[in-house]
């Protein structure tokens, strides 16, 4: 289960309610990216690749992490380190797929239509697509009744 919404176009938090492996971690993460890193990082999991999150001082307070999206040995697995731990977080790459899903679907939602969106909303579109291919047979989280 999520909870997710949006605080003005540069903020978002999205954070797992139900408790799972490695999903503590990836809370912390999500709610130090800013929406204006969002197709990169999502591009790094579609991609399986490893994503630096460099530290913040300016915007924000936000130490560095290192996420590799695909473990070479369990494909099905990511691992978080950040940089004030040596401790690895891993847990289920398709919570990191489902994340990025929701994320960009609650961010994207707000510009539909838009004639000139913010450059971060143009790449967020071109990735989402790809993101969708990479859920494909999956099933995403969907709104519940009012």
């Amino acid at each position: 289960m999520y909870a997710a919404g949006v605080d003005n176009p540069v903020g978002m938090y999205l954070r797992w309610l139900t408790p799972g492996e490695g999903r503590e971690a990836l809370n912390v993460l999500l709610s130090e990216i800013l929406i204006l890193e969002f197709d990169h990082l999502t591009t790094a999991i579609i991609n399986g690749e490893t994503y630096r999150v460099e530290p913040l001082r300016e915007l924000a307070q936000r130490e560095g992490s290192w996420l590799n999206t695909r473990l070479e040995h369990d494909p099905e697995r990511y691992d978080l380190m950040r940089d004030d731990a040596q401790v690895h977080h891993q847990g289920k790459r398709l919570d990191l797929l489902l994340s990025a899903e929701l994320t960009l679907r609650v961010a994207l939602k707000s510009f539909e239509g838009q004639q000139e969106p913010p450059s971060w909303v143009v790449r967020a579109q071109k990735v989402y697509p790809l993101l969708l291919e990479a859920l494909e047979g999956q099933d995403i989280f969907q709104p519940v009744g009012n």
